[in-house]
């Protein structure tokens, strides 16, 4: 019931949401920036920002709390960035190997997930 029923409920969910939208917001522009040098413009600002929107909005609605932090960090600059070139190295187009990438890792998350294999 917190952040729905009290006195200074509706001023903690506001001033709750302004935080975590600036302080997203900042370094999603910063390694949106690092991503359009990285990828030569395949990845730029406006699609980090459009990638951290909905993801946050699915993850908000599947994780049970609507203000998870979701964000770029730089590992995934660095990651993309190894596999920019490994998609070089074999000489295949970067956004759809980018793409296969992240459908092979959900593959194996959600094999993990149903074989409960976090207990190991």
């Amino acid at each position: 019931k917190d952040g729905i029923i009290g006195p200074k409920a509706l001023q903690k969910t506001v001033s709750t949401s302004f935080f975590l939208y600036f302080s997203i917001l900042l370094p999603a522009i910063a390694f949106g920036n690092l991503q359009d040098g990285n990828t030569k413009g395949d990845i730029n600002v406006a699609k980090v920002l459009i990638g951290q929107i909905f993801g946050g909005l699915i993850f908000s609605l599947f994780a049970g709390q609507p203000l998870v932090v979701v964000m770029t960090t730089a590992p995934l600059v660095l990651f993309t960035k190894i596999i920019l070139g490994v998609a070089s190295d074999i000489e295949v187009s970067f956004l759809p190997f980018y793409g296969m990438v992240g459908l092979w890792n959900s593959f194996f998350l959600i094999i993990y997930s149903l074989c409960n294999l976090s207990i190991l």
